[in-house]
Protein backbone atom coordinates (compact mmCIF):
# COMPACT_ATOMS: atom_id res chain seq x y z
CA UNK A 1 0.00 0.00 0.00
CA UNK A 2 1.54 3.06 -0.97
CA UNK A 3 0.14 5.96 1.40
CA UNK A 4 0.12 9.71 0.68
CA UNK A 5 -0.29 12.66 2.74
CA UNK A 6 -2.05 15.58 2.22
CA UNK A 7 -2.07 18.86 4.23
CA UNK A 8 -4.45 22.19 3.64
CA UNK A 9 -2.88 25.33 5.57
CA UNK A 10 -6.34 27.30 5.74
CA UNK A 11 -6.60 30.76 7.52
CA UNK A 12 -8.36 29.41 10.42
CA UNK A 13 -6.97 25.72 10.73
CA UNK A 14 -4.75 23.29 8.93
CA UNK A 15 -6.24 19.68 8.01
CA UNK A 16 -3.85 16.54 7.39
CA UNK A 17 -5.05 13.60 5.61
CA UNK A 18 -3.25 10.16 5.03
CA UNK A 19 -4.38 7.24 2.69
CA UNK A 20 -3.97 5.37 -0.46
CA UNK A 21 -6.05 5.02 -3.71
CA UNK A 22 -7.72 1.09 -3.77
CA UNK A 23 -8.08 -0.93 -6.77
CA UNK A 24 -11.05 0.55 -8.03
CA UNK A 25 -9.44 3.92 -8.03
CA UNK A 26 -11.52 5.55 -4.98
CA UNK A 27 -9.17 7.91 -2.30
CA UNK A 28 -9.28 5.63 1.21
CA UNK A 29 -8.26 8.09 3.78
CA UNK A 30 -6.60 6.24 6.78
CA UNK A 31 -6.36 9.11 8.96
CA UNK A 32 -6.89 13.20 9.43
CA UNK A 33 -6.49 15.74 11.73
CA UNK A 34 -7.65 19.41 12.16
CA UNK A 35 -6.08 21.92 13.99
CA UNK A 36 -7.27 25.30 14.30
CA UNK A 37 -4.04 28.00 14.69
CA UNK A 38 -3.71 29.13 17.76
CA UNK A 39 -3.30 33.07 16.86
CA UNK A 40 -3.82 34.80 13.85
CA UNK A 41 -1.11 33.20 11.98
CA UNK A 42 -2.94 33.50 9.08
CA UNK A 43 -4.70 36.68 7.71
CA UNK A 44 -6.75 36.45 4.03
CA UNK A 45 -4.54 32.86 2.50
CA UNK A 46 -1.74 34.82 3.34
CA UNK A 47 0.97 33.39 5.67
CA UNK A 48 2.07 36.16 8.68
CA UNK A 49 4.02 34.30 11.11
CA UNK A 50 5.80 31.08 10.01
CA UNK A 51 7.02 30.33 12.95
CA UNK A 52 3.47 29.77 14.49
CA UNK A 53 2.04 28.08 11.43
CA UNK A 54 5.09 25.65 11.52
CA UNK A 55 4.33 24.49 15.01
CA UNK A 56 0.53 23.86 14.08
CA UNK A 57 1.84 21.48 10.86
CA UNK A 58 4.33 19.79 13.13
CA UNK A 59 1.53 19.28 15.90
CA UNK A 60 -0.67 17.89 12.59
CA UNK A 61 1.83 16.06 11.20
CA UNK A 62 2.76 14.46 15.01
CA UNK A 63 -0.86 13.30 15.31
CA UNK A 64 -1.25 11.81 11.93
CA UNK A 65 1.92 9.61 13.07
CA UNK A 66 0.55 8.62 15.98
CA UNK A 67 -3.12 7.47 13.73
CA UNK A 68 -1.02 5.57 11.74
Amino acid sequence: MNSVFGLDIGTRNVVGTVGYQNDDKEFVITAQYVREHETRAMLDGQIHDIGRVAKTIKEVKDELEKQT
